[in-house]
Order: structure tokens, then sequence, then C-alpha cells
């Protein structure tokens, strides 16, 4: 996910946050330069709980959230248009690749339709107070 912000911010978008599902040591490098850029980026790494994802989405009001499938639903029902990537059909190496992710974005975000009536016709189970804490509230350091 970091190459895939990396391109979209050499591509003009201002990013907001950065979810990965996976991470090793051999990630620090790139992960670090990208936080020298900037400092304020909401960053979670490994598969969050549902209600963690819908509490960081909420309070970074992307326009645009590009992920694996199942949190691109969770995007839609909150009303962000999503682009799933690493589908096995579709393209992400070289300038085809590249091409092709731009042109999915600027098509979802010339069109959000989808998304915005998504988020009027689903009711989601999280009460007011759950979006005024921190998403990771419930991790507790043992």
């Amino acid at each position: 996910m970091v190459v895939t912000a990396m391109l979209l911010e050499e591509l003009g978008c201002e990013l907001v946050g950065l979810r990965g599902h996976h991470y090793d040591e051999f990630g620090d490098e790139i992960y670090s330069k990208l936080l020298e850029r900037h400092a304020d980026l909401e960053v979670n790494i490994a598969t969050t709980q549902a209600f963690e994802l819908v509490n960081l989405i909420r309070k970074t009001q992307p326009d645009l959230i590009l992920s694996h499938s199942g949190s691109c639903v969770t995007a839609g029902k909150l009303g962000i248009p999503a682009l799933p990537i690493y589908q096995q059909t579709q393209s992400y190496m070289g300038f085809k690749g590249v091409f092709e992710v731009a042109r999915r974005c600027a098509k979802l975000l010339e069109n959000p339709a989808f998304a915005k009536r998504l988020k009027q016709n689903v009711h989601l189970p999280y009460k007011d107070s759950w979006y005024g804490k921190s998403a990771f509230a419930y991790i507790k350091e043992i």
C-alpha cells in the first residue's frame, strides 16, 4: 500500500491515511520516508476490525479510498467512493498499471453517486460516542 500511496501522491493526490495489511522490517525505510513528508498521516498496519476502519474513515474524510475489496464495502457504506486493488484482472505494473489506476480513480471521483446513494440507504450500527473515541481505544498493552 505504501508504494500505491506514493504513486497517488505523484499523480497529485493528497494522502490523509494509509492502511497496510502486512508489515515487516523490510518496509521500515519506505515508511520512514513517507512519514518524514507527512508527520500527521493516519497510519494503520494490519487488518483492522470493521469498527476501527469506520472510525478512521469517518475521521479522515477521504475523497477516495483504494483498498482490498472487503474494505471498499465499508468505505461505500460511509459514502466514500472506493477502488478495489490487487485483483487478478487488473494491471498495476509499469505505465499501463499507473494509467489504469489513475483512470479508474478519475472515474470514481467524477461520479461518486453509487457511494452517496449507498450511504443514504445503509445504517451502520455504531453510536456517535464511538466516533468521538480513538479508533484504537480498545487495544490494550499487555
